[in-house]
């Protein structure tokens, strides 16, 4: 994927490219027997039991049902989806 792109802080694709990077760059806290987890970032969709629209969280590739302190990520509304989920995906 090409990346041209006029730079700016509010600019919503600027915003995407930069979660992502901050994403890749920052390691998961999680550790057992004292390692640091070696998981990858992976966004991950968190349904709400009210079938409302869901949301989007960037996760850890490791984490497991019981195990806390893994990466999580809030993804807020200046975040396009779409690219984030292709930048993932590439």
């Amino acid at each position: 994927m090409r990346i041209t792109r006029e730079i700016s802080s509010s600019n919503i694709d600027n915003n995407t490219f930069e979660l992502y990077l901050a994403a890749l760059e920052t390691p998961c806290k999680f550790q057992k027997n004292q390692q640091l987890c070696e998981g990858k970032p992976v966004l991950r969709r968190l349904s709400r039991r009210d079938n409302s629209e869901s949301t989007y969280f960037i996760g850890c590739t490791n984490w497991k049902i019981g195990e806390k302190y893994h990466r999580f990520m809030h993804i807020s509304s200046d975040i396009n989806i779409e690219l984030l989920r292709n930048l993932f995906d590439a």
